[in-house]
């Protein structure tokens, strides 16, 4: 004998394959929202790291041509390439000097760039200063 249960609980296959898709639907923007978001997160650690780095160089640059180097030794044209290992990747740092003159005051253009790969995008901080003699 099979007995009938009437006002029993309970959910059948087909609803909770329906429910279990709702919330799919619902969670997979808020995934795609959090992927986004940390990209971008990333991109700004990078960003603030290669300020710093570029930063760096200007100021030691600065520091030698008004010292120890003097202004007269600071050799026009692109330096060489320096690679940077950092726990948060690799960058690439390039110095540039150029002579320049404003207002008749021979000045020389420092400008740092500083350059990573992310996610197979490459990126790049430009810092540029004009140095004058003492």
């Amino acid at each position: 004998m099979v007995r009938v249960l009437r006002g029993e609980g309970g959910f059948t296959l087909v609803e909770a394959v329906a429910a279990v898709a709702v919330v799919a639907l619902a969670v997979a923007p808020i995934m795609a929202g959090l992927d986004a978001a940390l990209a971008a997160s990333w991109h700004a650690r990078n960003l603030a790291i290669a300020t710093e780095l570029a930063q760096q160089e200007i100021e030691l640059t600065r520091y030698q041509a008004r010292t120890t180097q003097g202004f007269e030794t600071l050799a026009v044209g692109p330096g060489p390439v320096e690679d940077i290992a950092r726990p948060e990747g690799v960058f690439q740092r390039a110095v540039t000097v150029e002579s320049v003159s404003v207002g008749g005051v021979d000045l020389k253009q420092l400008a740092v760039t500083v350059s990573w790969n992310l996610h197979r995008s490459q990126s790049q901080v430009r810092l540029t200063t004009l140095l004058a003699r003492r």
